[in-house]
């Protein structure tokens, strides 16, 4: 009896069948690749979550980071010009606070749509700091000596694969912009 060359042994000729190389070493592990496939596949499909969702992550820091970037030069050309015709360098407080705020929540809306306002928190702060009257920046530490705005905003953020595990991560950034007088 002969069996084709697919069915794991080779016909010689002449009623002789001789086994195919590597018959030996399977010896009853046929299916045992794919119990090994099954078992991993999870964890891939694991691995490339965290993948997409780290990826996710950074897209939304850089966002974050742009929005609040230009919140705070927004709010940082908001000069008080009877003070800057005096020769002084000083901000419009509720001026920039307002023009830094709106600006933020706009991009922030551009970005991670409308629904991100009601659950992010916005907080502007302008530091009338100047070269005989430095102030300590709040978020940074560091010493400011030029009329400065920073805006801090914290967003929470749905994971789009891992949502299950993590529902939601909040970024927290921070952004600053300040007015340097000409030397």
């Amino acid at each position: 009896m002969s069996r084709n060359v697919g069915q794991g042994r080779r016909n010689r000729g002449a009623g002789a069948e001789e086994p195919l190389p590597g018959d030996a070493l399977r010896g009853g592990q046929s299916g045992a690749v794919l119990v090994l496939v099954l078992l991993a596949l999870p964890a891939f499909v694991l691995l490339l979550g965290l993948v997409v969702d780290v990826g996710l992550l950074y897209l939304a820091r850089v966002q974050l980071r742009a929005a609040l970037d230009m919140g705070a030069l927004a709010g940082a050309q908001e000069l008080d010009l009877d003070a800057l015709a005096r020769g002084e360098l000083r901000l419009v407080e509720e001026a920039a606070r307002r023009e830094a705020t709106a600006l933020t929540r706009r991009n922030l809306v551009a970005a991670f749509g409308a629904e991100v306002l009601d659950r992010a928190v916005i907080r502007v702060v302008v530091y009338q700091a100047g070269p005989t009257a430095p102030l300590v920046h709040q978020v940074t530490g560091r010493s400011l000596v030029d009329p400065t705005v920073g805006v801090v905003a914290e967003v929470p953020v749905r994971l789009a694969v891992l949502g299950r595990l993590l529902p939601e991560v909040t970024l927290r950034a921070h952004a600053d912009a300040s007015v340097v007088g000409r030397e």
